[in-house]
């Protein structure tokens, strides 16, 4: 494929599935509940609503380990309930503005901007929730946010997004019915119990495979662009090995990976739609990390307020993320100016490895079925269209 192919139209999030599970969901439960909403209803207003089940989610799976056993499980199937009604609700947002002929690059950030933080925070309730153990918790969280890394850092540079074959949504909704089970065959036999514990270790290492499938699909297609990858890689790793270390604790990890993604990926969706460079690189996380290290290696001082160092500057590193890509956003706001008021965007100029992204046969191969895709969703839904 050729740049001339990729221009700014082009260039829009297209978030099409190879799996049988998204069309099948799409048709018989979002197709439905998309009636029943109406039309006045802002396709941002669902985003945002999509965003609070996934802190409400996140927030039953923390607090489930204490309580009782009754209200445990009854917790814990309301993290199941959460993650389908995430699903749901991310579904639902672009239908609806498809429905309502609602598109914006505003609208187009916010949607995968909220994403960024969304989609590490299912992983995270789900990690409460089952209660893994650190070595396979610590991979499986990370592994999540990669994919979604790797997948922004080929749109980016090559202007193509490609979904990988395995679907997170139908994995979502699998492991949904699985927490329902749990949650019984913890009120019965506890999570201490032998066959308990390996049966949460296995769906956890089952979790690990998936998803390191999934890095592969797209390491084979990023070719030399893979280095714009290795910095978030580290980065999460880093995080990872203090979690590992017991120089973080179980919360302060998980938050830490999100915010993370929110920082560096968050960046990418940003940049992405405005047309501006990002090499996937921040030195303030580099530095954060550091204080991080140091504070754990050398103990000084050991807690801070009753609580240990280094988790306390992992809270504030999330604060800092939060703080600075509010800032970022307010700066370049002016930039997400409706459709209608800015000129057609030229597409800027492309390195050898991003030019030979695009020529790649395999995403060649994978752009054109999602533009194949595209083109019967269209012909089902009307014009496609994200959520304002």
């Amino acid at each position: 494929m050729s740049s001339d192919h990729l221009s700014g139209e082009d260039r829009k999030f297209q978030c099409e599935s190879h799996s049988k599970f998204d069309p099948f969901f799409m048709d018989k439960v979002c197709t439905p509940l998309l009636r029943l909403i109406p039309k006045s209803v802002h396709p941002n207003t669902i985003s945002i609503i999509t965003h609070l089940i996934s802190w409400a989610t996140l927030f039953l799976a923390y607090y489930a380990w204490r309580l009782g056993p009754v209200w445990r499980s009854v917790f814990i199937v309301g993290v199941a309930f959460g993650l389908v009604g995430t699903i749901t609700g991310d579904y639902l947002d672009g239908m609806q503005a498809r429905r309502t002929n609602q598109s914006s690059k505003l609208g187009e950030m916010m949607d995968h901007w909220l994403d960024t933080i969304g989609a590490p925070l299912n992983t995270a309730a789900i990690a409460l929730a089952m209660q893994m153990p650190a070595w396979v918790l610590a991979p499986m969280h990370i592994s999540n946010v990669m994919i979604y890394n790797a997948q922004l850092v080929l749109y980016h540079h090559a202007g193509v997004f490609v979904h990988p074959k395995a679907s997170g949504s139908g994995g979502l909704f699998q492991t949904s019915i699985s927490l329902i089970a749990l949650a019984f065959l913890y009120r019965i036999y506890g999570r201490d119990n032998f066959w308990v514990e390996l049966l949460i270790i296995g769906l956890g290492v089952v979790g690990v495979v998936l998803m390191a499938t999934n890095l592969a699909f797209f390491y084979i297609r990023l070719k030399q662009l893979v280095v714009r990858h290795v910095y978030f890689a580290v980065f999460c790793l880093g995080f990872a090995a203090l979690y590992t270390w017991g120089a973080i604790d179980t919360l302060a990890f998980l938050l830490a990976i999100t915010f993370l993604s929110f920082r560096i990926n968050g960046a990418y969706v940003m940049s992405t739609i405005i047309n501006r460079r990002f090499n996937g690189y921040d030195s303030a996380v580099v530095l954060w990390l550091l204080a991080i290290y140091l504070a754990y290696l050398f103990g000084v001082p050991r807690t801070l307020a009753g609580y240990h160092a280094p988790t306390v500057l992992t809270y504030l590193a999330c604060a800092y993320i939060v703080l600075y890509n509010g800032i970022d956003f307010t700066r370049r706001f002016s930039e997400f100016a409706p459709q209608d008021e800015i000129k057609p965007r030229v597409t800027r100029p492309r390195s050898e490895p991003e030019l030979a992204a695009q020529t790649d046969p395999l995403v060649v191969s994978e752009i054109e079925k999602q533009y194949a895709r595209r083109r019967r969703l269209e012909s089902e839904y009307g014009s496609d269209g994200n959520a304002v």
